[in-house]
């Protein structure tokens, strides 16, 4: 299966690129992660892949946080709902969805679950509508069969990889979700959380944590403007931007939100962006980011051209010209 997946992942990232070989690690029938050996056109290199699902039992409590769909009430009380609604079937999703659709098929006269917390119609229906949209995702108890023996296949699972382990250049791979951006913040948000739970974990031993750089591209797909996007809960989307704009400091966290569509971003994240970038843009765009007085520098500008705004300046901004493109794009 690991070597599958290294073949999988190679080909549709690097064309004409072969796998040389690959060596698989698990733990208690989980696949942790895949280092393969990669032959581009000649160059070799050393491809790690560290496959990433979510257990629904270990995360249950946790899922409002980073699943910006259920309301401040039903947020409120979702951990009980859920413990009410499954009691010791709280396995895995597929056994809460079997008793979800039981609950919700109940006359809604008898006693229940939305009865015994007074919830109100619409109260219920956003929980259910979180819940089967949590479920579509595909994200929980991801398992693939390895083995067949005494007719019964045997599985293994998918899971979080060790994020105090994680160093050098990691990339999260979206690119499964480009038509399903809501999934993808909620991927986003979780590997933030759990990167800021690493870093607390070495605070707390006394450790300096190692510098971290977050870089997210196309970054109004993830923290939205209000009311850009139906059933995100603002105050989620704004909680994860205040953690990762005040709180990452502390922990030696910088972020760059880079994005193409500064009218689609959320407010907070411009309010709280102590250095701005602006490229060749229109007026309208640059005034957005609060840089409308660089529109005669930026909006004919030579490709490569940018001014930077910050306090660290004396002069306020600087203008300067990028390196030429060092990679190229897939295709060209």
């Amino acid at each position: 299966m690991g070597r599958a997946l290294a073949e999988l992942f190679v080909e549709e990232t690097y064309p004409g690129a072969k796998v040389l070989n690959a060596e698989t690690k698990t733990e208690d029938k989980r696949l942790v992660e895949v280092v393969a050996k990669v032959d581009a056109g000649g160059r070799v290199f050393t491809l790690r892949l560290l496959p990433w699902a979510i257990r629904f039992r270990e995360v249950y409590p946790e899922i409002p946080r980073f699943f910006p769909f259920f309301s401040e009430r039903v947020s409120i009380l979702f951990r009980r709902l859920l413990e009410k609604l499954a009691g010791k079937d709280l396995l895995d999703v597929d056994a809460v969805m079997k008793k979800l659709e039981s609950e919700v098929a109940k006359d809604a006269d008898k006693d229940s679950v939305w009865k015994r917390l007074r919830l109100h119609k619409s109260q219920v229906d956003n929980f259910v509508r979180g819940m089967n949209m949590i479920y579509e995702t595909g994200l929980f108890d991801v398992s693939y069969a390895v083995a067949e023996g005494n007719s019964q296949r045997v599985f293994a699972t998918f899971g979080e990889p060790d994020y105090m382990e994680l160093e050098g250049l990691v990339v999260v791979d979206l690119r499964e979700f480009r038509e399903a951006p809501s999934v993808a913040s909620a991927v986003v948000y979780r590997v933030l959380s759990r990167l800021f739970e690493a870093r607390d974990e070495e605070l707390a031993r006394g450790t300096s944590p190692p510098p971290t750089f977050i870089f997210i591209d196309e970054a109004h797909y993830y923290f939205p403007q209000e009311g850009a996007r139906e059933d995100f809960n603002k105050e989620v989307v704004e909680a994860v931007i205040n953690k990762l704009t005040r709180l990452g400091r502390v922990r030696r966290m910088g972020v760059v939100f880079a994005t193409h569509s500064p009218a689609d971003l959320n407010d907070l994240v411009i309010q709280l962006t102590n250095t701005k970038i602006a490229m060749r843009s229109e007026p309208k765009v640059l005034e957005r980011v609060d840089m409308a007085e660089y529109a005669g520098e930026l909006a004919y500008a030579q490709s490569g051209v940018a001014v930077a705004k910050s306090f660290i300046y004396r002069t306020h901004a600087v203008t300067f010209k990028t390196l030429p493109p060092q990679t190229r794009h897939r295709g060209v």
